[in-house]
């Protein structure tokens, strides 16, 4: 087990992605997506680790200057949880908190990480990122994919009328030691940090939007990986 520290930044990365094959290590710009949350650490000062079951995500990892944390596979199936990598994580490294840092969101901001690293966790077990969606009073349900059913009994009311709904977007999570050690990722008291929807890698098309993303808008985090990683091909 490492020394002890007050954060770390966890980056998990298994190689089965079904939507986006290796999307893990799927090139953005020059870069494999893994660098982009390793360089957002390097940005904080904070230390980086690569959870993943491929010693192929593992090696590009310590190039980025990350460490590599070898996942046993039966922790990186279809059917794993964040609490098997997260568990199998604190297993290996002594700390009070986890920074995760999900390779598949990689166009952050450090300043938006900053301020949720300032945020007061007293009160609550951890926090979780997210950005405002429709409220899923105005959504649609349907077993057999062809008959719709609405979710509420008043799908047509304006949202205003709806209490807030959000959707988790993989920005910046922050999870509690002693909370993963009890048998929780995220506990029940959590602390939602609104972001930006800088777009969430899941299939091809989300790729397109996030290349699209940052061609238009640029990137903190590109220029720090340019001026500190020269474009190199593995």
């Amino acid at each position: 087990m490492s020394q002890s520290s007050g954060i770390i930044g966890l980056i998990p990365a298994r190689s089965g992605s079904k939507g986006v094959p290796d999307k893990n290590i799927k090139d953005l710009a020059g870069y494999p997506l893994l660098a982009w949350s390793i360089a957002m650490c390097h940005m904080l000062k904070i230390k980086a680790v690569v959870s993943s079951d491929s010693v192929e995500y593992g090696c590009i990892a310590t190039q980025y200057d990350a460490d590599f944390l070898r996942r046993p596979d039966e922790l990186a199936t279809d059917a794993s949880t964040d609490y098997d990598y997260v568990k199998h994580f604190l297993d290996n490294y002594d700390t009070e908190l986890v920074l995760l840092l999900r390779p598949s969101t990689p166009l952050r901001e450090r300043a938006i990480v900053q301020s949720a690293l300032r945020q007061d966790l007293r009160f609550f077990d951890s926090m979780r990122s997210m950005h405002g969606v429709e409220p899923v009073e105005k959504y649609f349900r349907s077993e057999s994919g062809l008959f719709a059913e609405p979710v509420s009994e008043n799908p047509d009311l304006p949202r205003q009328q709806y209490t807030p709904c959000y959707h988790p977007n993989g920005y910046v999570d922050i999870v509690k030691a002693d909370v993963v050690r009890n048998g929780s990722v995220y506990g029940k008291n959590i602390m939602l940090f609104s972001t930006p929807n800088v777009g969430e890698i899941d299939e091809e098309a989300d790729f397109e939007y996030v290349t699209w993303r940052l061609l238009r808008y640029g990137s903190t985090v590109y220029e720090y990986l340019k001026e500190t990683y020269p474009i190199r091909t593995f």
